[in-house]
């Protein structure tokens, strides 16, 4: 029979009980259990595809917006959304409106163009904005999700994660997460195999001594931050973008130590919390 790890694990990429999982898998009769149709289950690399297109979709549709909005205000025709194409065409229209020497109406035109190209850098400048921000919370999440349990109390988890950070990163190689420090992975002096990444930062924190000894853990305990909402109700998440519209919505900053800490509870609450979506 199977682990009950691997049940437990199946359990949880399908979305079904685990204990009904088992049962059927037990049963010596033919047993069924319902998934559900909409239920999909993505390896890492199909699921940054899949998000990588996702942007590609969303920056192309608004990159079309804006420049539907300068082809208008422009007042020139042009087929195609390109915006050289676009930026050409105003240019042109420019040259061809000028005539004989109207000064006023050129300075207008090329007023217009400036405007132009300005709204389409600041549209391409929001768009990685948003890209960054949602980059550096993921890493931000995975990093503090791997803080042991008893840190000191002489500095807040958001002051350790701003140290850590300039030593350390997780990557992935090879299809596994690894912990680089000061630009090379932390390795088994044994067998030479990356550390998990949870041993490999706990040992960077007894490094820099920002773990309390047993007498202070039931300290740091104390302080921990249980997956509840503020005002005390429990709830479980399914994806970080629902954990940062809860966030947001009781004011709080998605950088900031609460906000961080919260998430690292959703995130141990639920494993296989959705990360990207």
């Amino acid at each position: 029979m199977l682990k009950q790890a691997t049940i437990d694990r199946i359990a949880s990429l399908i979305k079904v009980d685990a204990a009904a999982l088992k049962t059927a898998i037990t049963a010596e009769a033919e047993t069924d259990v319902t998934i559900a149709d909409d239920i999909e289950v993505l390896d890492k690399a199909t699921l940054a595809t899949r998000d990588k297109n996702k942007y590609g979709e969303g920056k192309k549709a608004g990159e079309e917006m804006v420049i539907k909005n300068i082809k208008k205000e422009a007042g020139v025709d042009v087929a195609d959304d390109d915006p050289k194409k676009v930026l050409d065409a105003i240019a042109d229209k420019i040259k061809k409106d000028a005539g004989a020497n109207p000064d006023a109406r050129v300075q207008e035109l090329e007023g217009t163009l400036t405007t132009a190209k300005n709204q389409v850098k600041k549209l391409t400048t929001e768009l990685e904005t948003i890209k960054s921000e949602k980059e550096t919370l993921v890493t931000d999440t995975k990093l503090l999700s791997h803080f042991p349990a008893n840190t000191i109390s002489a500095l807040t988890r958001e002051e350790i994660l701003s140290l850590l950070k300039t030593k350390v990163k997780i990557e992935t190689r090879d299809g596994k997460e690894v912990v680089i420090k000061d630009g090379q992975p932390v390795l088994n002096p044994a067998s030479l195999e990356p550390l998990p990444v949870s041993e490999a930062i706990g040992s960077y924190f007894k490094e820099r001594s920002w773990v309390q000894d047993e007498a202070g853990a039931a300290g740091a305990a104390g302080r921990g931050t249980g997956n509840s909402a503020p005002g005390g109700a429990a709830k479980k998440f399914t994806k970080l973008s629902d954990v940062q519209k809860h966030l947001e919505a009781e004011g709080l900053n998605l950088q900031g130590e609460k906000a961080m800490a919260f998430t690292q509870a959703a995130m141990k609450d639920n494993p296989d919390m959705d990360m990207q979506s």
